[in-house]
């Protein structure tokens, strides 16, 4: 019974210490990081924005060779087109929404639909076996 309570309460404290560390962790990590990040972007912002658009231009661009890599480049190309066609017409419809014009916005949704399935069906038997 003593053993049994024994571990039981080893079990607690080890769970209550991981918490702790997790939380001064988080602290500590905040203070290294996030601080003087933050201290850049407010001295410097346009260096800061540069500095942050060419990690994410990198970290896109080493997504996209892995999954080139992983896949081929016939099964990369249709899911990658899909993507872009989706994410291009998203964001020309609210350019277009953004300039008063919301008629051609709205024929874009019906134009993009066309498209995705033509990029579907002329990829049909790419990446099936």
């Amino acid at each position: 019974m003593k053993k049994k309570f024994d571990g039981s309460l080893n079990h607690l404290f080890s769970t209550v210490l991981r918490l702790f560390l997790v939380i001064f962790g988080t602290f500590l990590l905040a203070f290294v990081l996030v601080f003087p990040l933050w201290k850049w972007a407010s001295v410097s912002e346009r260096s800061y924005s540069i500095f942050v658009t060419i990690i994410i231009v990198l970290a896109f661009a080493f997504v996209l060779i892995q999954n080139f890599k992983k896949q081929g480049a016939l099964v990369f190309f249709r899911k990658f087109s899909k993507i872009a066609l989706i994410f291009l017409a998203l964001l020309f419809a609210i350019f277009l929404v953004l300039n008063e014009k919301k008629f051609i916005a709205l024929c874009l949704i019906p134009i993009t639909i066309i498209l995705y399935s033509l990029i579907s069906r002329l990829f049909a038997k790419v990446g099936k076996k």
